[in-house]
């Protein structure tokens, strides 16, 4: 044990891993059906192997973190300044209470409990449930006329405190919101889960990996023997169903394979490729006549793809509007993704700039509708580190301007900055 306790004292990034090892243990851990989660269950961890006495350059901490506050604003920079406008008031409003009953609560409590600085800064960053803190109050101690062993002090306390308020704050807030919550709105919260999830259309699709079997959408072959169909174009014949999306994307016509236009005539006997939704193949499939196996017709490159709207014309439309727009022919939406967060599909939901749609449809028919839309936000494996260290550099110089009042110097410190600039580069990406 001696051995394990001086090799992490003289290797901290040994610590480091064994902190993430033990954390991401720990959050995986269930009791019934709660669980700590990843992050809390890495801040015990960093506790408790902190008691050993080791020593992490300050200089990591701080790179970790300025990642941390950049990628954390670069996710919701969208729809941050979104809300500076129209309804920004209330919200606005409603973020001052918040902030300002947060600090002040905190402040009382330490003073009750007769807290050192650092322990307050860190009780006020867990129960808040706000990590900048941790940097802002951490820079403002360095800048205390104190003794430098006192200034450690206080920094050490800070990530102690925040480690046990985050703990107990968010298990109350996890107990709070489903149990209180709903209770305090006068609704059944089980209930109006599944209304929204029969309204969104139910689960979301298969990914890789071990699946279901159901796919939400289909391309299917179909020799034409209704003679409601014969000798009308395609766009009449889309057109006829008025509350499904079915769209002709291949037309076989006398041994010849053709890409269907709008304009295309369907004859009788002609052999079309369908995109539908599986159910409605099912229910309504035979009214255009017997399904057929045809490979060569149905060989059809199909794409599916994540969409960032940035074009102006489509914000605030709705999904039901967007769908009878010229562009939405043939595609279909499998997923809506605000700021990283799954959003119901329903046909009154309203798109805003720098959400995320993931389409799928025919390779044509989906590049058709990135032009449209914004741009198409391909999956890789690579980041982008020109744009992550411009954004941090470029925020820190900001944070570190500083404003005196009254004798007071303010700053936002170069963590805030990392943070500011990342709402702004992610506003910039939507844009």
């Amino acid at each position: 044990m001696d051995y394990v306790i001086r090799a992490l004292r003289e290797n901290p990034e040994l610590a480091i891993f064994l902190t993430l090892a033990i954390g991401f243990l720990i959050g995986r851990v269930k009791i019934g059906s709660f669980s700590l989660g990843i992050v809390v269950g890495t801040l015990l961890a960093g506790v408790l192997i902190g008691q050993l006495g080791i020593k992490v350059p300050p200089l990591v901490k701080t790179i970790f973190f300025d990642l941390f506050l950049f990628t954390t604003g670069y996710k919701v920079g969208p729809q941050f300044f979104r809300g500076l406008k129209g309804d920004a008031l209330p919200q606005l409003a409603l973020t001052v209470v918040v902030c300002v009953s947060c600090l002040l609560t905190a402040f009382g409590f330490s003073k009750l409990l007769g807290y050192d600085v650092g322990t307050a800064a860190g009780l006020l960053a867990g129960a808040f449930s706000e990590s900048t803190v941790i940097g802002t109050a951490g820079e403002a101690i360095q800048r205390l006329a104190i003794p430098d062993a006192a200034k450690a002090a206080l920094v050490s306390n800070i990530p102690v405190a925040y480690a046990v308020t985050y703990l107990v704050g968010t298990a109350v807030l996890v107990w709070f919101l489903p149990t209180i919550g709903p209770k305090l709105m006068g609704i059944n919260l089980r209930a109006e889960g599944t209304r929204v999830q029969a309204e969104a259309g139910g689960g979301s699709e298969p990914g890789l990996g071990v699946s279901s079997a159901a796919r939400a959408f289909a391309v299917r072959a179909y020799r034409v023997t209704n003679p409601k169909l014969m000798n009308k174009t395609v766009a009449e014949i889309e057109a006829l169903p008025q509350d499904i999306r079915v769209f002709i994307v291949r037309i076989r016509h006398g041994g010849e394979i053709i890409e269907a236009a709008p304009t295309s005539i369907i004859r009788q006997d002609d052999v079309v490729a369908v995109a539908a939704r599986a159910e409605v193949h099912v229910e309504r499939g035979a009214t255009v006549g017997p399904e057929v196996d045809d490979k060569a017709l149905l060989d059809i490159p199909i794409e599916s793809l994540d969409v960032v709207i940035t074009h102006r014309s489509m914000v605030g439309k709705s999904l039901a509007e967007l769908a009878q727009l010229e562009w939405a022919r043939g595609v279909f939406l499998r997923k809506l993704i605000r700021a990283g967060q799954d959003i119901p599909v329903a046909p009154g939901i309203r798109v805003d700039r720098g959400d995320v749609l993931r389409l799928v449809g025919t390779e044509a028919a989906v590049e058709r509708a990135v032009k449209a839309l914004g741009y198409a936000d391909r999956p890789t494996a690579a980041t982008d580190m020109v744009f992550v260290g411009a954004g941090i550099v470029l925020g820190g110089l900001v944070g570190l301007l500083s404003l005196t009042i009254w004798s007071v110097p303010l700053t936002l410190t170069a963590s805030g900055g990392a943070l500011i600039m990342g709402l702004v580069f992610g506003w910039l990406r939507s844009v």
